[in-house]
């Protein structure tokens, strides 16, 4: 138990000598969607260009999430029409064949 207490409290003197002023910044232009380098040009795919053309979204990276949100929901929905389509239903008997 003491050894657990040893780490905690080392655990947290190191955190605290954590410097919070220093501000972080990202270049974004370095991180553009690439498919491909033609002629040392990079290519954007099409859909995502397509989605940007016709303002259906902003920018690239919504134009990503609303590809991933489409690609999710056909997956569920094929999951749901193949689940349908596999399932076989109870089979009904007319008593009067019985006898």
């Amino acid at each position: 138990m003491k050894s657990r207490l040893n780490i905690l409290n080392i655990y947290t003197i190191k955190c605290n000598n954590i410097d919070m002023s220093t501000e972080i910044s990202f270049d974004e232009d370095k991180y553009k969607i690439k498919s491909r380098v033609v002629l040392g040009k990079p290519q954007v795919p099409f859909m995502i260009r397509f989605l940007v053309n016709k303002k259906i979204v902003k920018n690239e990276k919504t134009a990503v999430i609303l590809m991933i949100v489409l690609f999710l929901i056909s997956i569920v929905g094929s999951f749901l029409f193949l689940s349908k389509s596999f399932s076989v239903p109870p089979a009904i008997i007319d008593p009067i064949i019985i006898y």
